[in-house]
């Protein structure tokens, strides 16, 4: 074979590999984006609704939790000033809040020079259920009952006089829901103890803690 033809062969061989072969440094094929762009959009749309029912589950319990922080922390602080500790919603104020102040002047009504203990934010998709005994707001009876803690630690509950008739249950609790319909409680299962814990409505009427009697919470 002539030297010419030779070298003719090897330069186009030489051409071939260098358009063939890419160079590691010069990023990805559009195809290649386009194909791991479809796999993530998939990945997304399966996880959402699975991620969205986490995040509202998680808001509901974060509230629940909170606000029983709040009402044990009334409780300590009305033993502790020897002085009515008052746990009250709120509303109508936005976003929607408890508060929790202690009572010096025993009128179950915050004054300016009275001590705010604390607060717990609604969430967006979180609001109030209806609250369960606890004693009437005396700001307006158009307002929810509001939980009093007495100086014992113990909470007040109605008396069989007007305007506070007693309740089938003495005890009280705020309640809870979501977007989704779940529903959790903040419950002081023992007026006379002042007791704090949460719960959560399984099924029609039923309130459990969570584990109780080997019975796990479910989610809508």
């Amino acid at each position: 074979m002539p030297v010419w033809l030779a070298r003719c062969l090897l330069y186009r061989e030489s051409n071939m590999k260098r358009t063939t072969t890419r160079n590691p440094s010069s990023g990805f094929t559009l195809l290649e984006l386009l194909v791991t762009f479809a796999i993530l959009m998939t990945l997304i749309l399966l996880t959402a609704p699975a991620l969205a029912r986490f995040l509202t589950r998680t808001k509901l319990v974060t509230v629940a939790e909170q606000t029983a922080v709040l009402m044990r922390l009334a409780r300590v602080q009305a033993i502790k000033f020897s002085n009515p500790a008052v746990v009250r919603q709120l509303p109508t104020t936005v976003p929607p809040s408890i508060i929790a102040f202690v009572d010096t002047d025993r009128d179950s009504r915050q004054d300016a020079d009275e001590k705010t203990i604390g607060s717990v934010l609604l969430p967006k998709g979180v609001s109030f259920g209806t609250p369960i005994g606890f004693v009437a707001d005396p700001v307006s009876a158009s307002l929810p009952p509001i939980a009093v803690f007495l100086e014992g630690g113990s909470v007040d509950v109605p008396t069989t006089s007007p305007p506070r008739p007693a309740p089938p249950d003495p005890n009280g609790s705020f309640r809870f829901i979501d977007v989704k319909g779940n529903q959790m409680e903040v419950r002081v299962e023992l007026a006379s103890t002042g007791r704090i814990e949460i719960r959560k409505l399984e099924g029609i009427n039923t309130w459990i803690t969570a584990g109780q009697g080997g019975v796990q919470w479910t989610w809508k």
